[in-house]
């Protein structure tokens, strides 16, 4: 399985930043979230794609 998120800090998100993430690239809809929230995402995704799961596992958070 290859599929990702990148995760930024909460503090990244502030208006004060915004110059800085457009010149990034990062998209304007793009909200903070959790590592945890990322990793259930990629799990939804790749079940939605067919990909089943009898079990997971992670790193320290």
């Amino acid at each position: 399985m290859g599929d990702g998120e990148l995760f930024l800090p909460e503090e990244g998100f502030g208006e004060d930043l915004a110059d800085l993430r457009q010149e990034l690239g990062i998209p304007e809809k793009r909200r903070f979230e959790t590592k945890i929230e990322l990793g259930l995402k990629i799990i939804r995704r790749a079940n939605a794609n067919g990909v089943s799961f009898d079990w997971r596992a992670c790193n320290a958070v």
